[in-house]
């Protein structure tokens, strides 16, 4: 392959958002213009750092604001668009929800749900996120009673 036909990279960010709505933990989940459950991600404006960029698309796909917590991992995969291979590289954080209402989604993303951690993981259609889900999940029910809201 010529270095010209090389897949070209992106790179995203997202986040494995928690929250109370009901008073109980739950965790946000998007249903993608593909029709497959996945986390909130997109890209990443130029002079943005990763975490700002995963707060600021939660935001924009959700309509829930967020606060970043941490790192947990990333996620590499390749597609095509336009005929072309590419690559992409998505940087996930944790994000606690300082609100809870999620707006009706418009764009890339239709749906948008709050789901308890008994069900968050049968929201996982994409294999490659499932160490990111459950990174998530792991480190929010390991928080101490006394920095968990209720």
């Amino acid at each position: 392959m010529r270095s010209s036909d090389q897949p070209r990279g992106e790179e995203a960010a997202g986040a494995v958002v928690y929250g109370w709505p009901d008073g109980t933990l739950h965790l946000l989940v998007i249903l993608d213009r593909f029709g497959r459950w996945s986390l909130p991600k997109g890209h990443i404006d130029p002079g943005e750092s990763p975490e700002e960029a995963a707060a600021r698309e939660v935001w924009e796909e959700t309509g829930v604001t967020v606060q970043i917590k941490g790192w947990l991992d990333e996620v590499k995969y390749r597609f095509w668009r336009a005929g072309r291979l590419r690559k992409k590289c998505v940087c996930y954080f944790l994000g606690c929800a300082e609100n809870h209402k999620v707006r009706s989604p418009a764009g890339e993303v239709a749906l948008v749900r709050w789901v308890t951690p008994n069900d968050f993981l049968d929201y996982c259609d994409y294999p490659q996120n499932r160490g990111v889900y459950s990174r998530g999940l792991r480190w929010v029910c390991a928080m101490p009673k006394e920095k968990r809201p209720g």
